[in-house]
């Protein structure tokens, strides 16, 4: 029997750029192609924590050391710069191999760099969840042709009268011709 693994992880790594008319792909600095055992034109899967979306293309090399990560052709749709990705692969192994296997896990900072690797996530506790004021959104991404707009209020603490605020803008830029994605709270 085989079994489809995590074979590699690179965790939480920003978008640096996002190129709509470039061949189709994403270029990876090469030093963590290197560090995550990814190589050049393998299939990857990338999942856009700001945004939800998770989708399939496959790796091309970036300068080393440049922390390069450029999402390009039709995937720039699903991503734009500051956002931040997981970027896995994934292989088959038999029972056999599944006793010598390691993920190769890449932790990185805000700018692409390696802050540590490892081969094992560790067991996830339970966590407090934080309360979210009501009527705030967190994230918005407002888009309208080629120009896309991040918002971020998750570190704004603003008088209840901005929250009444918030919704009234919400329901204007809603019924304009702009798309904007504004997540459940």
């Amino acid at each position: 029997m085989q079994r489809t693994m995590l074979k590699s992880k690179l965790h939480r790594v920003r978008v640096t750029h996002a190129e709509l008319e470039y061949e189709g792909s994403c270029a990876i600095d090469e030093a963590l192609l290197e560090a995550a055992d990814i190589r050049e034109y393998q299939q990857i899967e990338i999942y856009n924590v700001n945004n939800g979306e998770r989708f399939t293309t496959y790796a091309i090399r970036a300068r080393r050391d440049s922390g390069i990560i450029s999402v390009n052709g039709a995937a720039a749709r699903k991503a734009a710069p500051g956002d931040i990705l997981i970027i896995c692969t994934y292989a088959a192994y038999s029972e056999l191999e599944l006793g010598k296997f390691k993920p190769e896990l890449v932790y990185v900072d805000a700018r692409n760099r390696i802050k540590s690797r490892s081969n094992a996530i560790p067991v996830q506790a339970a966590k407090a969840e934080k309360k979210r004021q009501p009527g705030l959104p967190f994230f918005f991404r407002l888009r309208t042709g080629s120009h896309t707009l991040n918002l971020d209020t998750s570190s704004l603490r603003p008088p209840a009268f901005w929250l009444s605020s918030c919704d009234m803008l919400w329901k204007t830029l809603a019924s304009s011709a702009f798309c904007l994605d504004r997540p459940s709270m």
